[in-house]
């Protein structure tokens, strides 16, 4: 069953799934992404990387203070979920922005493009229902 896209039950769908995915990222990052032109405006979420896994997954508090920040437009987003568009494609071609520590975005990018991050990324948006 899909799950309604940054709702609640979402963002513990999000850490549930990630909880049997230990080792799929290396470096523990504070991600925020903003997600532009959506049906419902500009969101934000914040997703926390720790010991290799996806600790935690909710909407972004006014003034969160990211490693990184990912921004989007709504139709990106769609076509990542699609599986259409990786994240490090989309940034290459400038359809992710990618802002915070340099030295971060330049470890991360290759990062997000390992089979584990994305066997996740697809089991997260299979059960994702976008507005």
């Amino acid at each position: 069953m899909a799950v309604k896209f940054l709702s609640d039950e979402w963002h513990a769908m999000v850490v549930a799934v990630a909880a049997g995915s230990a080792g799929v990222v290396t470096p523990d990052t504070k991600f925020r992404f903003k997600i532009e032109k959506g049906p419902n405006g500009t969101q934000g979420f914040v997703w926390v990387l720790a010991g290799g896994s996806l600790q935690s997954s909710e909407m972004a508090p006014r003034g969160y203070k990211p490693d990184i920040a990912v921004t989007m437009k709504y139709p990106i987003l769609e076509k990542v979920v699609a599986g259409d568009l990786s994240f490090s494609v989309g940034y290459m071609r400038g359809d992710v922005k990618l802002e915070g520590d340099p030295g971060a975005v330049v470890h991360l990018v290759p990062e997000l493009d390992r089979d584990e991050w994305a066997e996740l990324l697809s089991q997260i948006w299979a059960q994702t229902s976008l507005p």
